[in-house]
């Protein structure tokens, strides 16, 4: 049996889990005329109405377990008697391979969360343009409840308007406050000297110090060592740095970068200052505290 009008989401999300149901449950309501209504469980979408009413089921499931029960259920149906079922569940992904292979192999859409850059794919996958695609994501950061407002309106437009839309005319659909980015680039940020750019990085990094502090040691660990052999062989090449570091390619273009676009001094000038401001056992542990200490070593010192 084929179940071709049946819709899995697995989203650790809340917000963009309930959206994605609103979503798909409006689709298969559209496609087959029927109205939506939330039940418990599988089985209680299985009977046929006696007056022939048509009905898109909403299955929310709150543990692996009862994921996993409705699977069993759905594996054993010889029949599709609904418009259309959407289950959904906020169950960790690592804990739902097994049963999402199985509803896959059985005909069901499955809409999987997690991977990286969800909100820019998010978007894409809606059909806004490149421009409205690059601003609305840098807006939201890594938030995905920030771009529903977004989404809900393209659902509301034929995908070719979607296209045309700027972003002039999405941007009073999206929340005031920016959402949270991890702190990637800070070294970056520190070591050019970019004030405003870490300002804004500590401030979207959300939690305190403590997220972009690590971040920054993190970076300092990598970037040092391979401005050290740069300064022994000017010309090394990323694939030495591979070799010598045994970082990942992906870890070492960007820590080879930065190390052959500043130097030494100035890598080494960030490292030994942040070490012994780590070490200062009268620190605040704050964001405003790390923010001030990186804005102090925007301005590069005179080397002799």
């Amino acid at each position: 049996m084929t179940l071709s009008r049946v819709v899995v989401i697995a989203e650790p999300n809340d917000s963009f889990r309930d959206f994605l149901v609103r979503k798909y449950s409006a689709e298969l309501c559209a496609s087959s005329g029927g109205t939506v209504r939330k039940v418990d469980k599988v089985q209680d979408a299985t009977a046929t109405s006696l007056f022939g009413d048509v009905y898109v089921y909403s299955i929310s499931c709150a543990s692996k377990d009862d994921f996993r029960v409705a699977c069993e259920t759905l594996a054993g149906c010889d029949t599709e008697p609904w418009g259309g079922l959407v289950l959904s569940t906020g169950a960790p992904l690592n804990t739902l391979k097994k049963p999402l292979a199985q509803l896959a192999s059985l005909g069901c859409s499955v809409v999987k969360g997690g991977g990286k850059n969800r909100v820019r794919k998010e978007l894409e996958a809606a059909g806004f343009s490149k421009p409205v695609v690059d601003v609305v994501s840098a807006h939201a950061g890594e938030e995905l409840p920030h771009i529903i407002g977004v989404l809900d309106y393209a659902r509301t437009l034929p995908k070719q308007d979607i296209q045309k839309l700027r972003v002039e005319d999405v941007w009073h659909y999206m929340p005031v406050a920016p959402g949270t980015q991890a702190p990637w680039g800070i070294l970056d940020a520190v070591v050019s000297g970019d004030a405003t750019k870490v300002i804004t990085i500590i401030d979207r990094a959300g939690g305190g110090e403590t997220f972009p502090a690590a971040v920054l040691k993190s970076k300092l660990e990598d970037v040092l060592p391979l401005a050290g052999l740069m300064l022994d062989n000017p010309k090394l090449t990323l694939e030495e740095a591979v070799t010598v570091t045994g970082l990942s390619t992906w870890s070492a273009r960007g820590a080879y970068n930065l190390a052959r676009r500043y130097g030494f001094e100035r890598i080494l000038y960030v490292a030994t200052q942040f070490s012994q401001y780590l070490r200062n056992p009268y620190r605040s542990y704050t964001a405003d505290e790390l923010k001030m200490f990186c804005l102090s070593l925007c301005t590069p010192p005179t080397y002799a």
